[in-house]
């Protein structure tokens, strides 16, 4: 599969950019030889868009992390934040990121309001023409999760 204007662009800069302008250089996609340049336009694309993703979850969870320990960065919309999870304090905790997900450990008297920083914090880590939507799970292990359900 090829990709004329990504691979316009990218021979002639020989790099590629994530959505928050990390860059990946790839000689190879100008100087090598018929395989070396296929592979390096596969990894251009996959650098994107998993670089993108990566990019995404690094921004909810400096988000959520400002919230459950302290007010971090200042910022006006981390503060208002951090007042609306105040009770997050001390009872909740970042444990694991795996690819999309963050798994969090969370006092069950507050797994509402966890439940919502984090949908929160996911889907407006960044600002895209289409929606960010983020699923919560919950479970006493990895293997008994189930969805969310904020009724109950």
């Amino acid at each position: 599969m090829t990709y004329p204007f990504c691979n316009a662009i990218m021979t002639k800069m020989r790099y590629v950019e994530t959505l928050k302008g990390r860059k990946r250089f790839l000689s190879k996609i100008k100087f090598g030889n018929s395989t070396e340049k296929s592979k390096a336009q596969r990894q251009a694309v996959n650098s994107i868009c998993q670089g993108s993703a990566a990019d995404i979850i690094k921004i909810a969870m400096l988000r959520i992390y400002s919230v459950i320990v302290d007010s971090v960065d200042g910022s006006d919309s981390s503060s208002s934040m951090a007042t609306k999870f105040h009770m997050l304090r001390d009872r909740c905790r970042i444990s694991l990121q795996v690819h999309d997900e963050l798994v969090l450990e969370v006092d069950p008297s507050v797994i509402r309001e966890a439940a919502a920083l984090l949908k929160t914090s996911m889907e407006n880590a960044v600002s895209l023409l289409v929606p960010l939507r983020a699923k919560v799970k919950v479970g006493r292990t990895w293997g008994s999760l189930e969805a969310f359900a904020p009724d109950r």
